[in-house]
């Protein structure tokens, strides 16, 4: 009995020693499988790395979209300031034009007041008295102004006549260009002062010329600068881009390599303790029938010693690993 007893607590020890070898094998099997479950996936320190460039990415895209905002508010400011321009440059045009009329019958007026001394009416003037009344009226502005019509009075009580005929003068109009001086003087202020209204039109349009001017290259320098800001930051988001997809796909592949490697490890750590259960279960299986061999070899004996024992134990587990050397040396 006391055989039976030591042999079954050897083989309790040694299935104990068995089990705590396993639950290592089935550590390793489980952190296998962790480690494999963790590979599915970038790690959080590729996450940050690849979140923090879409982060600059998102926020040069948000500058961009800002910028185009601020693009179209200048361009629509510069449009409207061009056509503020131009109906300024027309008006302009418009009271330039006006300005030479007003210069020119100013001029007239002025050679009306003060002829040419050799000309008709000048003639008329120191010579006929109301010469107005009657030469005034029928002469043209051209005749009235020739220097080369040399006149002389043969008859001053013909002023009446003309080549012999007479006339009802009184019938006739005064003309404009034969007014009365002093109707001219008045005529004269009335367009110097036109003058002067349309040189003040013409300095406040020119003003305004000159600002919408300095404002449309204002806008203009601003929409260069816009400008060239969306092209630099267009080519930042570019590189960010290429930048995150070469990241992306090279963290791809060290995750597909960890992946593998762990497959690898957790299939190893399986074969390991496919190996091992096979290896000591059949360990002892053995222990078990040669115990029962010794305890029939020793059952005719009244007793044996601890020493005994020990030495059985140990031909028993030296029997065993010669058998296994034998088998595999025949496969």
């Amino acid at each position: 009995m006391r055989i039976e007893r030591e042999t079954t607590d050897a083989i309790k020890q040694y299935e104990s020693k068995r089990s705590e070898k396993r639950d290592v094998h089935v550590s390793a099997i489980n952190q296998a499988v962790r480690a494999e479950e963790k590979a599915r996936y970038i790690t959080q320190e590729e996450n940050l790395a690849l979140l923090k460039l879409q982060e600059h990415r998102n926020a040069i895209d948000e500058e961009i979209n800002e910028l185009k905002i601020k693009h179209k508010q200048t361009q629509n400011a510069f449009d409207d300031i061009l056509t503020k321009r131009q109906s300024y440059e027309l008006h302009r045009l418009g009271l330039g034009k006006k300005l030479d009329s007003c210069e020119t019958q100013i001029e007239d007026v002025r050679n009306l007041l003060s002829p040419n001394k050799n000309s008709l009416r000048a003639y008329l003037a120191d010579n006929i008295p109301d010469w107005r009344k009657t030469f005034g009226k029928l002469l043209s502005a051209e005749a009235l102004n020739n220097s080369k019509l040399n006149p002389v009075v043969v008859d001053t009580d013909a002023t009446r006549t003309v080549f012999g005929i007479t006339l009802e003068i009184e019938n006739l109009d005064l003309p404009e260009y034969a007014q009365p001086n002093e109707l001219l003087d008045q005529r004269l202020m009335l367009l110097l002062r036109d003058k002067d209204v349309l040189l003040e039109e013409i300095k406040s349009c020119e003003s305004e010329i000159s600002l919408a001017t300095s404002q449309s290259h204002k806008f203009k320098s601003e929409l260069g600068t816009c400008e060239s800001r969306q092209d630099a930051l267009w080519e930042m988001s570019r590189q960010l881009k290429l930048e995150r997809d070469k990241l992306e796909s090279e963290f791809k592949t060290e995750q597909e390599n960890r992946l593998d490697a762990a497959s690898k490890a957790l299939k190893e750590a399986e074969r390991a303790l496919s190996a091992f259960d096979s290896e000591t279960a059949s360990t002892a299986s053995d222990m078990r029938l040669m115990g029962n061999e010794q305890r029939l070899q020793y059952s005719s004996r009244e007793a044996i010693t601890s020493a005994e024992f020990e030495v059985t134990i140990q031909h028993l587990l030296t029997q065993i690993d010669e058998n296994k050397r034998q088998e595999s040396q025949q496969d």
